[in-house]
């Protein structure tokens, strides 16, 4: 009888086993599925990407600081930098007025400047006489013999150089300088007779035949239409009519004096 109670209780404890091991599958699909269902609630919690667009977040959750919408957003930095912090101070940026106080000022092609009073050209002492300077005639008569290098001498029946210009006038008559100079040497020539010398800018004017006793000296200034001295004779023309001789030297060189003195036009059509 005992062996038979054995028997069958051995035979119900299986069944009690079992009945524990399944109730315990079950809550653990139960807690299976919560769990699911917790994770799937927080996915859809989670914004949602459709393509390139994506809801942005209203703020940052960490400083409090809405987004710009301008701002560029950057996938390695989570920190959005505010629009005001992009404006570079002033002090770092030169204004346009200071730029333009410190650009150098170019001439336009148009416009040359100036040169300066030490590198203005001066004009030679040729230019200063003919654009500056007008003489006069040191007696009033014509022409009777002009300046050349090869002229018959009445005197000594010869050619030889003629080096000045003869110009017809009375023994007696006063002759007077062509212009403002100083007398540089009076002398006496055998052939010119007595010889006053007078520098007139550029020009050394010799007047020839003044007699011996002129009216100036060495070293003195003259003013133009000054009296000089009484015209005399030309010891080495005296066959020739009464005349004045004179000689004008430029640059150590006996010139023709008309053109010298700038006046050509008092020189005859043919020669004497």
């Amino acid at each position: 009888m005992f062996s038979d109670q054995r028997k069958s209780s051995n035979k119900k404890s299986p069944r009690g086993a079992g009945f524990y091991i399944a109730l315990a599958v079950c809550l653990a699909a139960i807690g299976a599925s919560v769990w699911t269902t917790a994770d799937s609630l927080n996915s859809l919690r989670a914004p949602v990407q459709t393509g390139s667009s994506s809801v942005a977040p209203v703020g940052n959750p960490v400083s409090g600081v809405p987004y710009s919408s301008t701002a560029p957003q950057s996938g390695h930095s989570s920190e959005v930098v505010p629009s005001s912090s992009a404006v570079v101070p002033s002090s770092s940026q030169p204004s346009s007025t200071a730029a333009e106080t410190i650009r150098p000022i170019k001439p336009s092609s148009s416009q040359k400047p100036e040169p300066s009073s030490s590198q203005k050209p001066k004009p030679s002492s040729s230019q200063a006489l003919v654009t500056n300077t007008t003489y006069i005639m040191p007696v009033s008569g014509r022409i009777i013999k002009p300046f050349s290098d090869s002229a018959y001498s009445l005197t000594f029946e010869d050619w030889r150089a003629h080096m000045g210009v003869d110009i017809a006038a009375r023994q007696g008559s006063n002759v007077i300088s062509v212009g403002n100079g100083t007398v540089t040497e009076i002398y006496r020539d055998d052939l010119l007779g007595t010889v006053v010398a007078i520098r007139h800018d550029a020009l050394e004017v010799h007047y020839c035949g003044l007699g011996n006793n002129p009216s100036v000296k060495a070293g003195e200034d003259v003013m133009c239409g000054q009296v000089l001295g009484v015209l005399r004779e030309i010891p080495g023309e005296c066959v020739d009519e009464s005349h004045l001789h004179l000689q004008v030297k430029k640059d150590g060189q006996w010139v023709e004096p008309l053109a010298a003195l700038g006046k050509e036009e008092q020189l005859p059509s043919e020669p004497a």
